[in-house]
């Protein structure tokens, strides 16, 4: 789908792994033709991580939590703070109309375009975020939604979007 905002799509995570690599591959060619695909990859050990030669990779390291200068949730990315290395890519990068962050524990079993295309070109919205929770860990049940209604595990998941 042709589309006149450049997108960047990035994957944030802490190894390498074959289900790594193939998220990247399936979230890139769902997406190439209106944006870029990264893999933000927290580099613990300060080497080259030879797995992810050939892949666009922008790497950061724990020194993302105090080089910004501001105070982080936890000492720690996860849980916490891990939107400090999405917000030094934008830094880096500030070329990008919209940045999308995909968790590397993200499972989706669909085609991805078909996740992206209805928003790809929606000016109305500039902020998605989705999370899965069990019904009964909703604070407030009513407040929100289950996709599934029909499902009888809507008492159990609760999906949002």
């Amino acid at each position: 789908m042709a589309n006149s905002k450049n997108h960047v799509f990035l994957i944030l995570s802490d190894y390498v792994s074959e289900a790594l690599l193939r998220l990247y591959h399936q979230i890139n060619a769902a997406t190439s033709s209106y944006g870029s695909t990264f893999i933000v990859y927290h580099n613990r050990s300060g080497l080259p991580e030879p797995k992810l030669k050939g892949y666009q990779v922008y790497e950061f390291t724990d020194a993302i939590l105090t080089d910004f200068g501001y105070t982080s949730i936890r000492s720690t990315l996860v849980p916490g703070s891990n939107h400090f290395p999405i917000l030094q890519f934008y830094v880096d990068n500030a070329e990008f109309d919209y940045y999308w962050c995909i968790e590397d524990d993200v499972v989706f079993t669909g085609d991805w375009s078909s996740l992206f295309n209805p928003f790809v070109n929606d000016s109305k919205h500039d902020f998605l975020s989705s999370y899965i929770k069990h019904y009964k860990e909703q604070v407030n049940p009513d407040l929100y939604f289950c996709v599934y209604k029909e499902n009888l595990l809507c008492e159990n998941i609760w999906l949002g979007l």
